[in-house]
């Protein structure tokens, strides 16, 4: 089965507390953070990565990529700049995320992903992960978020 579930009280995250360290609380709110709970995606990513420690990173998308992720994890179509091949950028913190990949959709909102990652790297702020790749990370958590309203 898959479904979001909405968290009513989601201060205590880690990934909402990382949102807001790294994010400027006066120019960001969050909307709503869901839990994403799919089953055969935490099955597969739990049988390839057994035993091994994850980082929790961050992924920014559009809207309209928003259900593929939920239902089928992370892919990329682009092509990047590093070595010809499709990659998934992920970060350590919420703003480097959305600095590099947000898209605004139409109704001011934006879409990011908490996603536990077990690949390790050299540089731990930053992984381009490849399509090949995907198994090494989960997307646990959306984070919908807005800019705030000014009031002059």
């Amino acid at each position: 089965m898959i479904c979001t579930i909405e968290i009513e009280n989601f201060q205590s995250l880690e990934c909402v507390q990382i949102f807001q360290e790294t994010m400027l609380i006066s120019d960001w709110k969050i909307i709503r953070v869901d839990s994403i709970e799919n089953y055969p995606l935490y099955i597969h990513f739990m049988n390839y990565n057994k035993n091994e420690k994850s980082k929790l990173y961050f992924h920014s998308c559009s809207y309209s990529s928003v259900q593929s992720i939920i239902h089928y994890g992370l892919h990329s179509t682009n092509t990047s700049n590093f070595n010809d091949h499709s990659s998934i950028c992920l970060t350590r913190d919420a703003l480097n995320s959305h600095l590099n990949t947000s898209c605004r959709s139409t109704d001011a909102k934006y879409y990011l992903f908490a996603v536990e990652l077990t690949k390790n790297d050299i540089n731990n702020d930053l992984i381009l992960l490849s399509n090949e790749e995907t198994y090494l990370a989960l997307p646990t958590y959306l984070i919908v978020y807005q800019r705030q309203k000014n009031s002059d």
